[in-house]
């Protein structure tokens, strides 16, 4: 048998640099500098494992930049690095841990018969930092999706007057896989806002996931559907498609943001 030969390197150092920006890879380009540069650090490692401490760190720069951009397109807040291995699963904060690893499986997303997830409780019980995590997660696994506050989710909706202008909008953020809307019930909601909400739990439903944040229980949101009019109607609808196609996760507990711990 005819053995391969093995190939000696013929480029120089600033080979290397020009070739990995000819192809594209500047991003593995500091990385692979630094391992070169600093080769007495990294001299016992095996070539396996040098390969996999770049593309370790250049995941997590890409992943990081993914995340600033789904947070600076629909938020005003900025991600605060939430990392899955620092929530705490305290029996008083009522978290359960099979739940959440289930969450992050982003089975619920991916799976066959996709479904909603609302997570509730008072300010500082973690809803924004457990939101990150799952957004995190998602992004890891190339889910598709989109994030929104409440107040961005709104201006949505904002000038839409004609059944077709909302059935327009509804049909562009239902190409995603996931929708994020955070602190629903924070502003008053106006009656573009109830109708999108409904579109897309009705559209949605076992086809597409949702994740919903609140300071207020799931079943306090019936009044706030049925809006300024009253419409019992909507709100029970809306009320029907969430609570039978959903997975409830409700925070309790102390504010976690005195100090500043992981949640």
């Amino acid at each position: 048998m005819k053995t391969k030969k093995v190939v000696i390197n013929k480029l120089s150092r600033g080979e290397i640099y020009g070739a990995m920006r000819l192809m594209k890879l500047g991003a593995l380009l500091p990385l692979v500098r630094n391992q070169l540069e600093n080769n007495l650090e990294y001299a016992d490692l095996s070539f396996e494992d040098r390969i996999g401490t770049i593309l370790y760190e250049a995941r997590e720069q890409f992943l990081w930049r993914q995340l600033e951009r789904v947070y600076r397109n629909g938020s005003h807040a900025k991600p605060v690095g939430a990392v899955k291995e620092e929530i705490i699963y305290s029996p008083e904060r009522n978290l359960n841990c099979e739940v959440i690893k289930t969450l992050q499986s982003m089975d619920w997303v991916k799976g066959q018969r996709p479904y909603y997830v609302t997570i509730c409780g008072q300010s500082g019980t973690g809803k924004s930092y457990l939101t990150e995590v799952l957004i995190r997660e998602a992004l890891e696994q190339n889910v598709n999706l989109c994030y929104y506050d409440f107040s961005k989710f709104m201006r949505l909706t904002e000038g839409l007057s004609s059944e077709e202008e909302f059935d327009r909008l509804a049909d562009r953020l239902n190409r995603k896989d996931l929708i994020i809307i955070e602190d629903i019930g924070l502003f008053r909601c106006t009656e573009g806002v109830i109708k999108m909400l409904f579109r897309l739990l009705d559209k949605r439903l076992g086809s597409g996931a949702l994740l919903f944040t609140s300071q207020y229980q799931v079943e306090d949101w019936y009044e706030y559907f049925a809006g300024e009019l009253g419409d019992n109607g909507i709100a029970d609808a809306m009320m029907e498609r969430l609570k039978n196609n959903s997975q409830s996760i409700e925070l309790k507990g102390p504010s976690l943001r005195v100090n500043r711990v992981a949640i």
